[in-house]
């Protein structure tokens, strides 16, 4: 399995021309009864091959710390809709991302988007203010939460069958192997995290902020992402009118054009 790269705002443009909003988009209709809008904007950070575990949990800190910080702009001060969520996310392939997701009926979804990163652009200034100690803290916290013990069975076994199932495959025909399941991941994420000493934590901010600006941070030149408008009944015509725009994939046969020529450049796939 693989995880196709997202294009860069260089690339969007070499694929759809000058006039391709960047990011990409993926429009969807929600249905005639539906009355939210909703948006999702994913952030590729890149394949665990090359995070490694300091960036896997570089990311996990950058969510936590998001989660907070854009549930108080967009829905507590701002009001946008009920719904706000930052988390990580894990495609198959191995490929990790930062999800901005929003859901409401206040804005169209072009609307959502602009508030996203607008509080991206906030939140780095947010990071940015706070003290080393202070951040490091905040990292302990995900590091407790990765090693909390699984309350049942059931969820051990998933937890457990899925580390082996991620296992990387190296080769092809009868040279084909595999690489070991990594079952103590959670317990070096959790390392990863936490810094007791003052020069540690400045390290960590450090690196956080510099990760931040690299891969995620608007006009980062490694930035890669894509967005998705889900349109309710209010937002209908806009959806109409967007279709066939560069850079706008608005049914199947536009993502499966977009893949299939990704698929011919080097991908997010685990070596």
């Amino acid at each position: 399995q693989r995880s196709l790269r997202l294009p860069t705002g260089a690339e969007v443009a070499a694929i759809y021309g000058s006039r391709a909003g960047v990011p990409l988009a993926l429009e969807v209709p929600a249905g005639p009864e539906e009355e939210n809008d909703a948006v999702e904007l994913v952030l590729q950070a890149g394949p665990e091959s090359v995070l490694g575990v300091r960036g896997t949990a570089l990311l996990e800190l950058v969510a936590h710390l998001g989660q907070t910080s854009a549930f108080q702009r967009l829905r507590t001060e701002e009001q946008l809709g009920y719904v706000v969520d930052v988390h990580p996310r894990r495609t198959a392939g191995g490929a990790w991302h930062l999800s901005v997701a929003i859901q409401g009926n206040v804005l169209d979804p072009a609307g959502m988007q602009a508030r996203a990163e607008a509080w991206l652009e906030t939140f780095r200034g947010e990071m940015g203010a706070m003290a080393p100690r202070e951040m490091a803290e905040e990292a302990t916290a995900v590091a407790a939460a990765y090693l909390e013990k699984d309350r049942k069975m059931g969820h051990e076994v998933a937890r457990l069958w899925g580390d082996i199932c991620d296992a990387a495959e190296q080769g092809t025909g009868d040279g084909a192997r595999r690489t070991r399941p990594r079952f103590d991941l959670r317990e070096r994420i959790a390392a990863a995290l936490t810094a007791e000493s003052e020069e540690e934590a400045g390290r960590l901010k450090e690196e956080t902020l510099a990760f931040f600006d690299r891969v995620l941070a608007g006009g980062a030149p490694e930035r890669r992402a894509l967005v998705t408008r889900v349109y309710g009944k209010g937002s209908a015509k806009t959806y109409e009118e967007n279709r066939g725009k560069p850079g706008i994939l608005s049914d199947y046969a536009d993502v499966q054009n977009l893949q299939s020529y990704l698929a011919t450049l080097p991908s997010a796939q685990i070596p």
